[in-house]
């Protein structure tokens, strides 16, 4: 719904990348101290970040197509032979490169790969193996830590974990109860994700004694009655309608069609906000509602 577009920014631009170890600091501080993000965020947020880890994982050059073409086929980095048959043990495979598979494809490679090389060659080709093997886990570091970095990079610039230590209140509703055209309800949030940094709370009103802080409502709605209406949602600071503070309203919703409203609002400090909705006709009930505070 609107709601998750106003917590969801777009991508930022990402920092410099650091080296290892900065890299490494930043993301156990970030886990040390997470974000009270929903998991949609979470997974938005890394999205990006794990393509280009895959397509890190992806590219090879020449030089990758080549060895795997040229490499003679018993120049192993392995057990072989009569220990690998003692021991019952296989040649470890590892994790195969792409270039490599590439040049073991080529035409000519059965015939290339077959030729007979001196013992002196032969042990180049397995120190380059090892040298090949040490160099893959080094990328997967690498590459494993960009991925990590960028992902809490991009987590880090959304407004959950801008304002993290903030005072902070999330809670929603599930089963907002039926709609009449009765003049204004006050809306009850039932259900308390958190509450912390002196936010005073009774699941329908909000108020923080020393700090200013913003205001999401959102609230969706179904007809359920034979008469089209308009949705009103409001945020009134004393619970009647003659203190309304900010309110909006949806466009018609037709006979068992469904609206929703999206209200955005800076409080004052001390100030009372206390969420008020209603229709002017027919009959509504409310699906989910959500509210949200952020000093």
């Amino acid at each position: 719904m609107g709601f998750q577009d106003e917590y969801t920014p777009p991508r930022r631009p990402t920092p410099e990348l650091p080296g290892y170890l900065d890299r490494v600091n930043y993301v156990v501080r970030m886990w040390q101290n997470p974000c009270d993000a929903p998991w949609i965020v979470y997974i938005e947020t890394a999205f990006p970040a794990f393509l280009d880890l895959l397509i890190s994982f992806a590219s090879f050059g020449l030089s990758d197509i080549a060895r795997g073409y040229f490499r003679p086929k018993r120049a192993r980095t392995g057990m072989h032979g009569r220990k690998a048959k003692r021991s019952g043990k296989r040649k470890p495979k590892g994790i195969p490169e792409f270039g490599e598979k590439v040049g073991k494809n080529l035409p000519g490679y059965e015939r290339v790969s077959a030729r007979k090389v001196s013992q002196g060659v032969h042990t180049l080709w397995r120190i380059d193996g090892v040298i090949q093997r040490l160099l893959w886990w080094w990328l997967v570091i690498d590459v494993v830590s960009e991925f990590l970095f960028r992902w809490t990079s991009q987590l880090y610039a959304t407004e959950y974990c801008e304002k993290a230590g903030q005072p902070a209140l999330s809670a929603y509703t599930e089963e907002g109860g039926l709609l009449a055209i009765t003049g204004w309800h006050g809306r009850i949030f039932a259900n308390t994700d958190y509450n912390k940094g002196g936010f005073l709370w009774t699941g329908g009103s909000i108020r923080h004694p020393s700090l200013a802080f913003d205001l999401v409502v959102a609230t969706q709605v179904v007809n359920i009655g034979e008469q089209a209406f308009a949705y009103t949602l409001a945020v009134s600071t004393d619970g009647t309608e003659d203190e309304i503070f900010a309110q909006t309203t949806s466009s018609l919703i037709e006979p068992g069609g469904s609206g929703e409203c999206v209200l955005k609002v800076k409080m004052p400090p001390g100030k009372l906000a206390v969420t008020l909705d209603k229709i002017d006709a027919g009959f509504g009930e409310i699906t989910f509602g959500q509210i949200v505070g952020m000093g």
